[in-house]
């Protein structure tokens, strides 16, 4: 009989609050952020932080509570929440984030984009964002690996 590996504290913590992120639960949520404030900064098991996976998951509203318990919000987690403010600020000290990818692979535009945040995205065009990354990011998205790439050329 093979041994069963005992998962470490850190690990219960995050998947407790995967769980929670992916229902919905509020309460639950903030519970597991207030006794552990380092778990705003969680990822989940595809990479991606627990504030996108809140966003992800339809629950935008708990985007907040992350920031209460500590977590400033990066470019990729601003555009996914539509936080305009947040994300031109981000973008004016670096730029080159409008080329860069989230953990999990999209573009700032693309999840500006997905989300439905069009002044943002209006913002990001204007800046010079590439509209094909965005477009290529919906068609990864979409399981269209062999289009994503060709608009990434």
């Amino acid at each position: 009989m093979a041994a069963s590996r005992v998962m470490p504290d850190g690990e219960i913590s995050v998947g407790l609050l995967v769980n929670a992120i992916k229902r919905g639960d509020f309460r639950a949520t903030r519970e597991l952020l207030k006794a552990n404030p380092g778990l705003v900064r969680a990822k989940g098991p595809d990479g991606a932080s627990a504030i996108l996976l809140a966003v992800y998951c339809g629950h935008p509203e708990m985007v907040p509570l992350f920031v209460e318990y500590g977590a400033q919000l990066d470019f990729f987690e601003s555009c996914a929440a539509g936080d305009r403010n947040r994300s031109l600020e981000l973008l004016k000290a670096d730029p080159s984030l409008l080329r860069q990818f989230s953990s999990d692979g999209y573009h700032g535009l693309g999840l500006a984009v997905f989300f439905g945040h069009l002044e943002l995205a209006e913002d990001l065009l204007a800046r010079g964002a590439d509209i094909n990354a965005a477009a290529a990011d919906l068609a990864a998205e979409r399981g269209h690996h062999e289009l994503a790439a060709r608009l990434r050329r």
